[in-house]
């Protein structure tokens, strides 16, 4: 049989059925957001934070609250942010209606030579005007963020809106656009808020500092790491859909490999069934298990060359001394400087404290590269 190139997807939010143990993690978050808690969810990217929040909206909408879904990663004004969030509560309403219609709503202020006009989306009265660059787009936003929650009223439900990364934020529109958006959901009794963001230093700075305008706006959650076991479930009984399987020795190899990260193990799962396709064989043995993990550090190089080209030199420094095993701190070096290039680090999620004066790097596959690199 041949593989399904969507076996082991990669390169975005996965679907429902490749979220791997996230059970527990899930029932927490939708309580939570059930409740009426705005979330916070910090990770590094390729960590499966994404796909999580999607699972949750997906198992929320299963009871009937309305949720919906805005990626700043890709907007470039505050205008597009106010039309995604306004798209996006549209589509959530059903009937198939979308604020594409506002280009059609554009077209037709023109042509009448008028300033603006009214038209109903999914039962919403939205202004619509002639020339969008005269529209206010503070007040596009908040017109916006309303729908939400005139749509839960009107339905007698909540609304939860996945923002996700929440840090493009301060990109598109600075402080006053982090303190319009939270004048306006903070009033809201019925929108509840889900805060995703792949810079995890930047996010806990702003949902954790004084000064901020988010300042314990939202209840931070920890994604939990998946367990080995978990992925060898996972893995085996994708491999055994398409009449494989692995060995034990290939499993463990696979995993020593990725320390269970989940794009790295996504990556070398997909690289094995490729080439026990290519070689027409049943089952992966752990020499073809070392084969999917060296190819698939050649192709993560590039990758990982360019962001530790994006860090400065001494966080690199600090990184290949963890990698090594090497003693991070020495007399040559300034301790206060360490200390806080080492915060920034744990705080972007790229290691963890193990103990005193002991890191880890949390994807394993940097770690192997550094250590190999030297």
């Amino acid at each position: 049989m041949a593989a399904d190139l969507g076996t082991f997807p990669l390169g975005g939010p996965v679907p429902a059925g490749d979220v791997v143990d996230r059970a527990d993690f899930l029932d927490r978050l939708c309580w939570e957001l059930g409740q009426g808690h705005a979330v916070l969810l910090a990770a590094p990217r390729r960590t499966g934070k994404s796909s999580a929040a999607l699972a949750a909206l997906r198992r929320l909408a299963v009871t009937g609250t309305r949720t919906a879904a805005v990626d700043l990663f890709a907007l470039a004004s505050v205008r597009d942010l106010a039309l995604q969030i306004a798209d996006a509560a549209v589509t959530a309403a059903g009937g198939g209606v979308r604020v594409d219609a506002a280009r059609a709503g554009e077209r037709l202020a023109r042509a009448l030579a008028i300033d603006h006009v009214r038209v109903a989306l999914a039962g919403l009265e939205v202004e619509i005007f002639r020339d969008p660059a005269r529209a206010d787009p503070f007040e596009l936003l908040d017109r916006a963020l309303r729908m939400p929650e005139a749509l839960a009223e009107r339905g007698g439900t909540r609304f939860v809106l996945l923002l996700d990364e929440f840090q493009e934020a301060r990109r598109l529109g600075g402080d006053d656009l982090l303190r319009r958006l939270r004048a306006t959901m903070q009033t809201q009794r019925l929108t509840t808020y889900l805060f995703c963001g792949s810079q995890a230093g930047v996010m806990r700075a702003l949902f954790g500092q004084s000064r901020q305008a988010f300042y314990r706006f939202a209840h931070p959650l920890e994604l939990p790491p998946i367990p080995d076991g978990a992925w060898r479930d996972y893995i085996a009984a994708k491999l055994g859909d398409l009449g494989r399987g692995a060995t034990d020795a290939a499993m463990a190899v696979v995993l020593e490999a990725t320390g269970a990260h989940p794009y790295d193990t996504m990556a070398v799962a997909s690289r094995a069934l490729y080439l026990v396709e290519r070689f027409g064989r049943q089952q992966v043995d752990a020499d073809l298990a070392r084969e999917a993990v060296a190819a698939v550090e050649r192709e993560l190089a590039v990758v990982l060359e360019a962001e530790l080209s994006a860090m400065p030199p001494r966080a690199r420094e600090i990184l290949t001394h963890i990698a090594t095993a090497s003693p991070v701190y020495a007399e040559s070096r300034a301790p206060a400087t360490l200390a806080r290039v080492l915060h920034g680090l744990i705080a972007d999620g790229v290691i963890t404290r193990r103990g005193r004066g002991r890191y880890a790097i949390g994807e394993r596959m940097l770690a192997r590269y550094l250590a190999a690199r030297g």
